[in-house]
Order: C-alpha cells, then sequence, then structure tokens
C-alpha cells in the first residue's frame, strides 16, 4: 500500500478511500479540478501539473 500525505484540515472522509481512487486516475493528469475538496486528501495526493481545489 502507497503512503498517502494526510490533509491538516480536520477531514478525513476521502483519506480513508485513497487506496482505492488515486489508483484509478491517469498517470499523465496536466489539469487536475477537484470541485469537492472537503479536506483537500485527494489533490495533494494525486500527481498532476496544475491543481484547482474548490468546496
Amino acid at each position: 500500500m502507497a503512503e498517502f500525505r494526510k490533509s491538516p484540515l480536520n477531514y478525513t472522509g476521502e483519506y480513508k478511500i485513497l487506496k482505492h481512487i488515486i489508483p484509478s486516475f491517469p498517470l499523465n493528469i496536466h489539469k487536475f479540478e477537484d470541485l469537492f475538496a472537503g479536506g483537500f486528501n485527494v489533490g495533494i495526493n494525486v500527481q498532476a501539473d496544475t491543481i484547482y481545489e474548490n468546496d
């Protein structure tokens, strides 16, 4: 299992399932847009050139 960075924000919802979410993303992401970012756990763990977070 890969090690994931945990957001310092007090919201753990997506962190618990990152091991299932992150592998489904493509390898070469130019722009990643997270429209329902919550604690930003996905955004800080995805490998992308540009990351936009919104909540």
